[in-house]
């Protein structure tokens, strides 16, 4: 058998878990990496009347959870557990049913292209013309903090070409 010196815990590269053991860490690292990423989000959380994700979300909860609440009777009333599950299934369903994570690079390329090379040629280099401390101009070639502020502005716009994309609904 290997050498298994330490304690017996999955924070010891020495000590080999049970496969259960190793799916319970996964969980729980993947848990907390889904918490953190998920702060920023709830930090600025707001209803926005027509978003598609939330207005399915706010139905759902209405049509499926408690709302019994003689006191409050518009408001929901159910367990957090039973309100985190219909809330996460319709996250699924809406993540299937969002356009394929292909489009975001070909936005990118284009944007990039578009800024940043000549008349749009997808084959020139990538270069920032600015003025020079003599008043001439100069080229920059393009670094990662400009790709960057482009992505971070096609990542912000991504919900409203999400809003645009999504079928209008129809009443009969």
């Amino acid at each position: 058998m290997a050498d298994q010196t330490g304690p017996r815990c999955g924070n010891n590269p020495n000590f080999r878990m049970s496969d259960g053991d190793q799916k319970a860490v996964n969980d729980f690292k993947a848990r907390l990496a889904l918490q953190a990423a998920a702060k920023p989000y709830i930090a600025d959380a707001v209803w926005v009347d027509g978003d598609p994700l939330m207005e399915v979300i706010a139905v759902t909860l209405w049509e499926h959870c408690v709302r019994d609440d003689k006191d409050m009777p518009l408001a929901v009333c159910d367990d957090p557990r039973t309100i985190a599950a219909f809330a996460a299934a319709v996250v699924r369903a809406y993540a299937v049913v969002q356009e394929p994570a292909t489009e975001l690079p070909d936005r990118l390329a284009a944007a990039l292209t578009a800024r940043f090379t000549e008349l749009g040629n997808p084959f020139s280099r990538m270069v920032v013309h600015e003025q020079g401390p003599d008043g001439w101009p100069v080229t920059h070639p393009v670094g990662p903090n400009r790709v960057a502020e482009v992505l971070r502005e096609l990542m912000a716009e991504q919900p409203a070409v999400e809003a645009q994309q999504q079928p209008k609904e129809t009443r009969s």
